[in-house]
């Protein structure tokens, strides 16, 4: 199992919600679930000028081709805890998002909705650079677009 993760950098920051994951939720191969509104473009366009964020390679930044699963995490505690190989972030960051690649299917671990728009980012971004993990993109982010 390879895992991956994405923090956000934030001075100070702790996540401060319920301790327990929601139900899973699944998606058939292919399917698209990080498609972008116009706010997500906005906020990823102020990330991507303060270098806060990065798109992964166009080889990676697609649906992903097999079966994916999506659980919700309620604090930092339990998402490290589902991604206990992930890098532990900075004491000044945030993991939002990990990522387990099983055999029958790719695990994203998420903080929830309003947990990662508090640090600046927005659910559909996390899960785009999370699926390109399940799509092979190295843990250390070379090559971003």
């Amino acid at each position: 199992m390879t895992v991956k993760c994405i923090a956000y950098a934030l001075a100070g920051a702790l996540l401060a919600t319920s301790a327990h994951a929601a139900d899973p939720i699944f998606y058939d191969p292919n399917t698209d679930v990080a498609l972008f509104n116009d706010h997500d473009k906005e906020v990823l366009a102020r990330r991507l000028a303060l270098g806060e964020d990065q798109l992964p390679p166009l080889e990676y930044d697609h649906p992903y081709p097999g079966r994916l699963r999506l659980i919700e995490v309620g604090d930092q505690e339990e998402l490290m805890s589902h991604c206990p190989r992930a890098k532990k972030p900075a004491p000044s960051s945030v993991m939002v998002g990990c990522t387990n690649i099983g055999v029958e299917y790719c695990t994203i671990y998420h903080a929830p909705k309003q947990v990662i728009e508090r640090y600046g980012g927005t659910l559909n971004i996390t899960l785009r650079h999370e699926i390109a993990h399940c799509n092979g993109w190295s843990g250390d982010h070379p090559a971003p677009q």
